[in-house]
C-alpha cells in the first residue's frame, strides 16, 4: 500500500485496527506500508494496534516507511516473520 498526497493542504492518514496476513513485498524496491507527501508538511500519520503476521520480505526492504511531520507509531504486532 503506497500513499503520495500531492496538495498542500493538512492531511491526516490513520492505520489502526488492521491484520495484514501473508503479504509479500520488497521486490519493487517498496515497503509494504509506504507513506509520503511532497515537501512533508502539514502531514500527520497515526499507525497503531495492527498486526502483521505471515510476512514475505523478498530484498530486506523497511516494511514500513513514512515521512511526514508527525508520525506515531505504537502497538504493532508481528509474527512469524
Amino acid at each position: 500500500m503506497n500513499y503520495l498526497a500531492t496538495y498542500d493542504h493538512s492531511l491526516l492518514i490513520t492505520y489502526r485496527g488492521n491484520l495484514f496476513i501473508n503479504q509479500t513485498f520488497g521486490a519493487t524496491s517498496l515497503a509494504l506500508l509506504q507513506i509520503r507527501k511532497g515537501g512533508n508538511k502539514d502531514m500527520k500519520v497515526v499507525i497503531e494496534d495492527n498486526v502483521f503476521e505471515n510476512m514475505r520480505n523478498l530484498n530486506e526492504m523497511s516494511m514500513i516507511q513514512v515521512r511526514g511531520q508527525e508520525t506515531y507509531i505504537k502497538n504493532l504486532t508481528i509474527r512469524n516473520a
